[in-house]
């Protein structure tokens, strides 16, 4: 995982830096990674066809890769964060990304613990999906290491 960066055109302002902290930190939230892309000849701030290497800022695409399916996406930072300091409703996933949706939620949440990631707190279906699966591991009747109530016969066979 690389270390959070600002886009080259960016500049290293106070304002920058720490958007930078939050967007690094939702971007990780979300399952995504940077992803290194060239920029441009002659991409300037307000004038940019093509995403960016590190952090543009949150009105440009960020090329990202998502970690949970491996697909590269653009994303736009201000669709990702919240507005009023808090997370949004629950994000999507990206456009065809497998893991996406509620029908989904049992194979995100054990993708998100297969890569380490810890499940965001707004992934209410992920989190009732693993309490589930943590719940059939442990105990009950549909495992197989589960303890079993043998009965015997202590008649002998008959003849």
């Amino acid at each position: 995982m690389t270390t959070p960066h600002l886009s080259t055109f960016l500049k290293p302002t106070a304002r920058n830096l720490e958007s930078l902290k939050a967007a690094w930190a939702r971007m990780l939230e979300l399952g995504y990674a940077d992803r290194r892309v060239e920029e441009p000849d002659g991409c300037t701030r307000t004038r940019c066809a093509g995403p960016h290497d590190g952090f543009p800022g949150s009105e440009h695409r960020w090329a990202l890769t998502c970690r949970l399916c491996g697909t590269d996406i653009d994303a736009y930072y201000s669709h990702m964060r919240g507005r009023t300091g808090t997370s949004p409703k629950p994000p999507t996933r990206h456009r065809g990304c497998p893991y996406a949706g509620k029908r989904n939620a049992a194979d995100r949440a054990a993708r998100y613990a297969e890569l380490s990631i810890p499940l965001p707190a707004w992934d209410i279906d992920a989190r009732t999906a693993a309490k589930e699966a943590t719940s059939t591991t442990h105990g009950t009747a549909q495992d197989p290491e589960a303890p079993r109530m043998i009965t015997t016969s202590q008649e002998g066979p008959r003849t």
